[in-house]
């Protein structure tokens, strides 16, 4: 009978400690994800910030980008308007070029005239 009571003493003794043993195993896993989140932290923060760099960055680079283009359309607006203003100066230096050559034969027909008209008197 004594040792039956032993037994259930020490069966009792030794679930408190298996107890006592999860319970510490429980609060060392608890510090092992404490410490893990403890080194996780800075370094999820330190990926933020330079997410935070990086959406500056890319929203500047658009910016500039849309000026870009914006300069180029307006480029391209000016050599279109260059294009079409010499487009113009040919089309006039052709009805010139067609006006001196009409002038050159009058003036020589007028000559021709005057030889005769000469001639005549």
């Amino acid at each position: 009978r004594d040792l039956k009571i032993d037994l259930k003493e020490l069966n009792f003794k030794l679930k408190k400690k298996e107890e006592e043993v999860n319970d510490k195993e429980k609060k060392i896993k608890d510090i092992e994800v404490l410490e893990s989140r403890a080194l996780v932290n800075p370094i999820l923060k330190e990926g933020l910030m330079n997410m935070e760099k990086c959406n500056k960055i890319s929203s500047n680079l658009l910016t500039q980008y849309k000026e870009h283009i914006i300069k180029l359309t307006t480029q391209n607006a000016k050599l279109k308007s260059l294009s079409s203003i010499e487009e113009k100066y040919n089309d006039v230096k052709q009805q010139n070029d067609i006006y001196e050559k009409d002038l050159s034969e009058l003036e020589e027909t007028v000559k021709m005239i005057e030889g005769q008209v000469d001639r005549e008197t």
